[in-house]
């Protein structure tokens, strides 16, 4: 289980401390504590969402989120989100969101895959009018890449104001999400990779042929579909002589 407790305690702590430190010794301790999240972490979902709680306390956001692509890269949802107090949750509006909706919005990130803007307002129409009917002032988010291709992005709202974000502060952030990034591929591959198998089973359970698994060498059975257990369970039982 993630410790909630002792690192939310730890991030009180460590604000403090940062108040005299350096932008590059804030970056690191930062950092250095959602390393040891993830890697410790059991529940990856717990983590992310401690992560962004995390981080939206350090900077004072108004809303930290991830957003993931479906497997088609047709539409994307908002898996994670902390809101600070006062800002109302958006999760579950956003939970299926065309891509036709929002233009190429891979295109609004650089090379350094970081998109970054002051006020909202200045972007296409129908991005801007999205972001404003939300209260989002400010925008500051980081893509999620799978082998080069534009599969999410993790975000930073500000609400209250125009905010003029930092390079420090963009260069942390970036790293952050990039450090998520490196998790949320491997919870989506694993998560693909239970699709398929739930998937292959369906189609195999519903074969009337009966289909089974054996190992080579010692024949242990490893897996049989629907019609063998079936036809397993319907044989008579004789006594051995």
């Amino acid at each position: 289980q993630v410790k909630e407790d002792y690192y939310l305690k730890t991030l009180e702590r460590t604000q403090a401390e940062d108040r005299s430190r350096t932008p590059k010794m804030m970056r690191s301790n930062l950092t250095g504590y959602i390393f040891e999240i993830l890697y410790e972490a059991q529940d990856v979902k717990a983590a992310v969402q401690l992560i962004l709680e995390m981080v939206g306390k350090h900077y004072r956001v108004g809303r930290a989120y991830v957003f993931e692509n479906s497997w088609d890269n047709r539409y994307c949802c908002n898996t994670f989100e902390w809101c600070d107090e006062g800002i109302e949750p958006q999760k579950e509006q956003l939970s299926h969101i065309p891509y036709t909706q929002l233009g190429d919005y891979a295109s609004y990130f650089d090379k350094d895959g970081v998109f970054y803007c002051e006020d909202v307002g200045n972007l296409s129409e129908n991005l801007a009018k999205t972001l404003q009917s939300l209260g989002v002032h400010s925008v500051l988010q980081c893509a999620i890449r799978k082998g080069g291709v534009f599969r999410g992005f993790v975000g930073f709202d500000e609400f209250g104001e125009q905010r003029l974000w930092t390079k420090d502060e963009i260069t942390t952030l970036a790293f952050v999400a990039k450090i998520l990034s490196v998790f949320l591929v491997k919870l989506q591959e694993q998560n693909e990779k239970e699709r398929s198998y739930h998937i292959a089973t369906s189609v195999v359970d519903a074969q009337r042929a009966r289909v089974y698994v054996v190992e080579p060498n010692t024949y242990r059975l490893l897996y049989c579909n629907r019609s063998a257990r079936e036809a397993a369970f319907s044989l008579p039982v004789t006594e051995e002589h």
